[in-house]
């Protein structure tokens, strides 16, 4: 690419002020582009078109560590990667896959769009800002994305949103710098590829894009804007040892700032005018100022005045909570934006510098004093204590581990390191460092990632730009303001004609149509919506529940599936040791009488419980703090914990650092004064390298040494299942399964214990760097750690209330099977009838397919639970009782991949799910949303994090930074939180409904009573007007919200959707309804004796011909009618239907505010209570007490009191009706069911239902005699 005119080093500018280059070789291809542009995007041929072969390498990282010689020289590519293209696909089958669009400026287009926004007033500043396509394509034309000045990115999800951005580039400080000491191998310390293969087309410069916070550099070899990466894939475990722990030299580390820009996560607090620049751009306050406009030219002031005046309080309100919300996220990041640093330079003495100036590649010193980390880092050597509250909801504290240096241990197996697999060496951004053992003279850390690279930097980025919400009840919304809107065209059209054929004056005329819509799309319409939410959102936080989603809270009320975790959900965080099994040669040796002093006669037991674990001391150093697991073992030993940290510079790495031994007080120190035994460990066990807990692997291992005998031993712990895989068959019990399940079936929780002798076959030398799957084979069974986990009082309680609202209930959990199954019958989630099945999957081997099995799992005396492959005898009404499916994560993992088609059936019948990780619950979540359940997921840990985010309603039972990845976090402790988010999830949905129908049906009676008088050139007066839209409708659509939820949960669901036929029908009747009442009223009156079209008051009211307000003057049009501003509103017709439309607005608010099932009833809310009975008695205090000074007020003339009495009679007929319609017909929740049943048996339910019903009707489901066997081949 030509080179353009030379800046200042580290200048960046746009691809604008710099000119447009273009790479040699690579000039326009108008064919090409033609191609690339003829299908839409997304398209199969469009991506065959502008991708190609690339797609997979899309994806990769900007760092190809592994790239040869000859590929870099070259560039890898076809023929379609080499040719220009107008777009490209990036992040191909990741969640933020985009098409990029190459446009460049023309200025005739700018120009005409320029002028057609200026003609419009503006709107079209508005329209371009909610489309930015069509402000890309009426400013700039397409162009090749190498020549692009501007890009249009479209995501490729279902919301297809769009954004615009700038094409800018930057010029390098400079040039690439060539290792010294390895210029043999060509391989420079800048590992970055795309660097230096825009280096090899465009010396210098580098052209990106920045979208989200995060950039996108132009690849010249791909076509494309790439996303930039950090350090963390496509790197070798060795090469980030051999490469980088150095350090990177001065030149370098300026080159990547520039390309990656400072280490911080800036996150600006815009300033008020901007603010309320994005929140006037609103559609919503666009027509209300159009509303508001042709308010005051109609001189309807008080109005206009009350909407401007709610207006501003609503933006004053939505603009000091946006700037809150964004001055806290600055406050949550910028204590690590500006920290103090020591950095090694390659080549020099090391550097303290601004954490701002970090980049990928840089080594830090992590230091002894504690610090929040501002960067993503890998460890290299020592081993460091951090709380990751912030990430994880936990604030245990978890020890971090050195990378191996795999070549140095000699494997050379390099495994490619990958940031989920290697979680145990990394230390996260924003995470606090509690405590730092160096086993040499410092602690190294390699920076992987910084600024919004980091994974705090992704969670501050989800928050600042969040994906759109597509709740269905939104785009139901939309869907009828659509059908409003076409009403109003219709209103719209009658009133120009009605007007022109009685001959009105045409601004007349236009005023008088443009206020039809004004009232058929009211602008309080969005406002009288959400106002419900707003309310139970209230509601919540003095119940100690907080939420960071209020749209969420209708999807409460929409639940029909709730998952939970066991441990410190379902039962107490805490557990309490019940005994110790102990195993020596082939057998368990244990008495039920006194099991807990079991672990006291075996050292190997007692060094285990002692040594494996992960705790620390706290700052004070006689705390001890970690998992609650650990510290319950670890207590029971009476040992205690020295940590020599303060000695670190004084030991070598293979000296420990954490040190426990027994006390005096120990039991076993006890007992061996009184038997004589000598203990092994009398000066202590040394911790040396600790392998910590994996979810995925379901243990953790520790290497430690003896320090009476010198000796090295490894202690491993976790599931037993798990542990006796790892150990010899010679050291396993034969009857280990039916003690291991005899505890679990009771409720307890069970732990394995292990252990290996080294004896020579490790060095101390060599511990650095093992391998985890040397050191954990070949070992020797100990025994099992029994352990009580009580259920929390409360559990079977909500368990109850949920079933008997129909709410399905999961477990989800990593505990063992039988474990979960005795903890669902404990707390009611399985009833005592009801069919338990254990589904378990077997994965195929060398000589055997796949296989499911099914068998069923009783009970039998004594307690036990026991399989069978039989179907269990039932007899009469219980021939077909409830079945409950238990499943193994292991056994759903090989259904997913071998039997995919039982997967739903599986899901649709499982209530416990064991041995889950923390990947394996989100799937689950994924599979019951696909069955079209509303999923709730309530846990407390960092293994549900995934599982929260994914659910559609979050419950977080953690209050620590990382409830953020919840929508909802809650101060009980218990799920509690989960039925009274329900209730007010439910309360609020119907609330919202109402409030939709309330504002349709006050719309829409206006609307009828406009084109009423409309057609004898009459209109509503100002102050009615005003007493009907602001005293009225306002006061109603406020306070008919503040109903609270029902205090009881019932099978009935609540409507979720608002243009299902039951809703519309409600409303298509009672508009119906007061259409008929307002036309009687408008027929009948023109029949009375008394009235008369010509004169008003003739013998209407008294004798001398009178009323009030009569017109002192009249004026005729050319037709021959009575045309001046008084007669327009003070006639017989406008007081009749004036009376009859504002007794509908508060019986339809009545009818629309009944409480059961769903909310309280309409007695307990007494504001709203006291806004109708108000409202009801003023009117109709107006309409039978009639007063002149009232009368002449609101434009009223003079009726006979027994016209007044007729309208009175119409109204009571008009209550009657409603109250029938709403509650015999639309509310009859019997009669619906009965009508889908008949009209619309099966298309009407979603598809777990349909599921449900297709297996009851199959006689041969479950397939419990006979196993379900893989159609593929043996593996």
């Amino acid at each position: 690419m030509p080179k353009s005119k030379r800046t200042d080093p580290g200048q960046e500018t746009d691809q604008r002020s710099a000119g447009r280059g273009s790479t040699p070789g690579n000039a326009r291809d108008d064919q090409s582009l033609a191609a690339q542009s003829a299908g839409p995007p997304g398209t199969p041929s469009a991506v065959e078109e502008g991708v190609g072969a690339e797609q997979q390498s899309i994806t990769q990282l900007l760092a190809i560590e592994g790239e040869s010689r000859e590929s870099r020289r070259s560039g890898s590519g076809d023929a379609a990667s080499q040719a220009p293209v107008h777009y490209r696909v990036v992040n191909v089958g990741e969640g933020n896959e985009m098409v990029i669009y190459g446009y460049c400026w023309s200025w005739w287009r700018a120009l005409l769009s320029t002028l057609v926004t200026i003609l419009s007033c503006g709107l079209f500043i508005m329209a371009f800002y909610w489309r930015p396509e069509w402000h890309m394509k009426c400013s700039c034309q397409p162009c090749h994305l190498q020549d692009a000045e501007y890009v249009l990115m479209k995501t490729t999800d279902e919301f297809q949103e769009w954004h615009r951005h700038k094409v800018k580039f930057m010029y390098l400080k400079y040039s690439p710098q060539t290792d010294q000491r390895d210029r043999e191998t060509i391989e420079d310390v800048d590992e970055f590829s795309l660097l230096r293969k825009n280096i090899s087309f465009t010396g210098i410069q580098i052209r990106y894009l920045q979208h989200h916070s995060i950039r996108y550099i132009w690849d010249p070899n791909k076509r494309s804007f790439i996303l930039l990466r950090g350090l963390e894939q496509n790197i070798s475990c060795s090469d980030l040892h051999k490469k980088y722990l150095d350090g990177l030299i001065y030149q370098e580390s300026q080159n990547r700032k520039l390309i990656y820009g400072p280490n911080v996560i800036a996150v600006q607090v815009p300033p008020y005018w901007k603010l309320l620049g994005k929140e006037i751009l609103n559609p919503f306050y666009a027509f209300q100022a159009f509303s508001v406009i042709l308010w005051f030219v109609e001189a309807y002031y008080p109005y206009a005045v009350a909407i401007i005046v709610m207006s501003i309080c609503s933006i004053a309100l939505s603009l000091y909570t946006a700037r809150k919300q964004y001055t806290m996220l600055h406050e949550m990041v910028q204590s690590h934006n500006s920290v103090r640093v020591t950095v090694l330079r390659k080549g020099s003495a090391s550097q303290i510098v601004s954490s701002s100036e970090l980049v990928p590649g840089d080594v830090i010193i992590i230091p002894q004093q504690e610090m929040i980390l501002p960067c993503d880092v890998v460890l290299m050597n020592g081993a460091v204590v951090v709380n990751e509250s912030m990430l994880t909801g936990e604030s245990v504290p978890v020890t971090k581990t050195p990378l191996p240096d795999i070549c140095e241990a000699g494997n050379y197996n390099d495994p490619i390191f990958r940031l989920q697999d290697y979680k145990r060496h990394v230390l996260f951004c924003g995470t606090l460092i509690i405590q730092v053992r160096p086993y040499e003279n410092y602690v190294k850390a390699v920076v992987i990632r910084t600024g919004f690279l980091t994974t705090k930097g992704q969670l501050v980025r989800s928050i600042l730009f969040p994906k759109p919400v597509d709740f269905k009840l939104f785009r139901d919304a939309r869907r009828f303001v659509i059908c409003l809107v076409l009403v109003a065209v219709l209103g719209f059209v009658y009133t120009i004609i009605i007007s022109s054929i009685r001959g009105e004056p045409i601004p007349e005329i236009l005023l008088k149509a443009f206020d039809v819509i004004t009232i058929v799309v009211p602008p309080a319409l969005p406002a009288a919506v959400t106002v419900g939410v707003v309310y139970a959102q209230r509601r919540l936080k003095r119940q100690g529940i907080y939420c960071i989603s209020p749209h969420r809270i209708n999807l409460c009320g929409q639940l029909d599936l709730v998952c939970f975790d066991k441990t410190g959900t379902l039962t107490e965080s805490g557990m309490d040791l019940f005994g110790v099994v102990r195993a020596k040669n082939k057998n368990f040796i244990y008495s039920n009488d006194d099991l807990k002093m079991q672990v006291f006669n075996e050292d190997e037991v007692l060094a285990a419980m002692a040594t494996c674990h992960s705790l620390t001391l706290a700052s004070s150093e006689t705390t001890l703090q970690g998992d609650p697991l650990d510290l319950t073992i670890f207590r029971a030993t009476n040992w205690v914990l020295e940590e020599m940290v303060s000695q670190a510079r004084r030991l070598t790495r293979t000296n420990p650092l954490i040190i426990v031994k027994p006390t005096l007080n120990s039991p076993k120190s006890n007992s061996n004064a009184n038997s004589g035994m000598v203990c092994r460990f009398r000066s202590g066990i040394g911790i040396l390298r600790q392998f910590p807990f994996s979810s995925a692997l379901q243990r953790m291992t520790v290497i430690a040494k003896n320090l009476d005998e010198q000796s090295l031993a490894a202690y491993c712990k976790g599931a037993p299942e798990t542990i006796v895989k790892l150990c010899t068959k010679e050291s396993v019990p034969d009857d280990f399964l039916e003690v291991m399940e005899s505890f679990t079936q009771c409720g307890y929780r069970v732990i394995g214990l292990a252990f290996r002798e080294f004896k020579g076959s490790l060095k101390e030398s060599d511990i650095k760097n093992v391998n985890r799957e040397f050191v954990e084979q070949n070992m020797t069974f100990t025994g099992l750690v029994i352990l009580e986990n009580k259920l929390k009082k409360v559990t079977s309680m909500v368990f109850s209330e949920l079933l008997k609202a129909e709410i399905r209930i999961v477990m989800v959990t990593g505990d063992s099977t039988l474990t979960a199954i005795q903890v669902a019958k404990e707390s009611g989630m399985i009833g005592v009838r009801e069919r338990v099945i254990r589904v378990k999957a077997k994965s195929p081997t060398a000589t055997s397919k796949a296989t499911v099995t099914w068998r069923n799992v009783r009970k039998v005396p004594g307690g036990k639970w026991r399989e069978s492959p039989q179907n269990i005898p039932v007899s009469g009404a219980e021939s077909k009782p409830r079945i409950h499916f238990v499943v193994d994560g292991p056994s759903l993992l090989v259904i997913e991949e071998k039997f995919p088609e039982l997967l739903p059936k599986v899901t649709l019948y499982g209530t416990v799910f064991a041995r889950m990780s923390p990947d394996m619950k989100t799937k689950l979540i994924k599979s019951l949303q696909s069955l079209d359940y509303v999923v709730g997921m309530c846990g407390d840990g960092a293994n549900d994090c995934g599982a929260l985010k994914t659910a559609h309603v979050g419950i977080s039972l953690s209050q620590l930074e990382a409830s953020v990845a919840s929508p909802f976090t809650s101060k009980l402790p218990t799920i509690e939180c989960v039925p009274i988010l329900i209730k007010e999830g439910r309360a609020a949905l119907v609330t919202s409904f109402c409030a939709f129908k309330y504002m349709a049906l006050y719309s829409m009676i206006q609307y009828v009573s406009v084109l009423i008088l409309y057609y004898i050139s009459s209109n509503l007066g100002n102050w009615e007007f005003l007493y009907e839209d602001l005293f009225i409708t306002s006061a109603i659509a406020i306070t008919m919200s503040r109903n609270k939820a029902y205090e009881h949960l019932v099978p009935q669901r609540p409507n979720a959707n608002l243009v299902s036929p039951q809703l519309l029908l409600s409303v298509l009747m009672h508009i119906a309804l007061c259409s008929t009442f307002q036309m009687m009223g408008f027929l009948l009156v023109q029949i009375q004796p008394w009235y008369n079209s010509w004169d008003q008051g003739a013998r209407a009211c008294s004798s001398n011909n009178t009323f009030y307000g009569m017109p002192s003057r009249h004026s005729w049009n050319s037709s021959g009618i009575l045309f001046n501003m008084q007669w327009k509103i003070s006639n017989y017709v406008n007081t009749t239907v004036f009376f009859v439309s504002v007794f509908q607005y508060i019986t339809i608010a009545f009818v629309f505010s009944m409480g059961k099932p769903f909310r309280k009833p309409i007695s307990t809310n007494y504001l709203f209570l006291a806004v109708l009975v108000i409202l009801y008695l003023f009117t109709l205090f107006l309409m039978l007490f009639p007063s002149s000074s009232l009368d002449a007020f609101f434009e009223f003339v003079c009726i006979p009191y027994i016209w007044r009495i007729y309208i009175l009679l119409m109204v009571v007929g008009h209550f009657v009706l409603s109250v029938f319609l709403e509650e015999v017909l639309t509310n009859n929740h019997r009669l619906w069911n009965w009508l889908s049943r008949i009209y619309c048996p099966s298309a009407s339910l979603v598809k777990h239902k349909k599921l449900h019903r297709e297996l009851q009707d199959d006689p041969a489901w479950p397939p419990v005699t006979t196993p379900t066997w893989h159609k593929g081949t043996v593996q």
